[in-house]
């Protein structure tokens, strides 16, 4: 019995290094500094009690894995203990997911298995713009329902506006910039840069 009672002894130390995590436990103190640094990363807002939250723990926890090689954060916050944090992010339900680009949040309409969380993700860490030639322009705009395609030339250039609005609506819509002389015939011939729907 003394050798069963001291193995039970350990049981809590040897667990302790198998229970390492490659999700980041935000609090308010360490929040911007984690996120806000990161060029992209997904914040679980989550409550202990949540089953919704239980069930999606290991794939969670598995995608971090996968996605902190490609330089993905996967952080979360315990909305029990940072209500401050979670009530300047509008989190009413559990759990509420966020991508992060530089400490701009969108809501997370992906997966979540861990191998849609990592699909997902990857895709995020893509650039919201393809960049197009006069070969890729005319099928790229028939790619989806809507695309956004911006034009401009060396003396008018695409502003970046239309970039960081790009990343924040890149769920929604597919966006192209075509920037050179050899622009191809728009339709009312606009003033450059401009931006074209189709």
């Amino acid at each position: 019995t003394m050798r069963v009672s001291s193995l039970l002894a350990l049981l809590p130390i040897l667990t302790g290094f198998a229970v390492a995590s490659d999700v980041v436990d935000l609090t308010q103190a360490n929040f911007e500094g984690e996120v806000f640094g990161a060029d992209l990363a997904l914040v679980e807002f989550f409550a202990p009690w949540c089953g919704h939250c239980k069930n999606l723990a290991p794939h969670y926890e598995e995608a971090a894995t996968i996605l902190k090689k490609n330089g993905i954060k996967l952080a979360k916050v315990d909305c029990t203990v940072e209500q401050d944090v979670c009530q300047k992010y509008d989190v009413n339900g559990y759990p509420t997911l966020k991508v992060f680009r530089n400490g701009v949040p969108v809501d997370y309409n992906g997966p979540r298995k861990a191998d849609g969380i990592v699909s997902y993700m990857n895709k995020q860490s893509l650039p919201a713009i393809t960049e197009l030639t006069p070969e890729t322009h005319d099928d790229f705009t028939k790619t989806d329902k809507v695309v956004v395609v911006a034009y401009g030339d060396a003396k008018h250039p695409v502003p970046k506006a239309f970039e960081e609005y790009a990343n924040t609506a890149r769920d929604n819509y597919v966006f192209g910039k075509f920037e050179g002389s050899e622009l191809p015939k728009l339709a009312g011939k606009p003033k450059l840069p401009a931006v074209v729907l189709y």
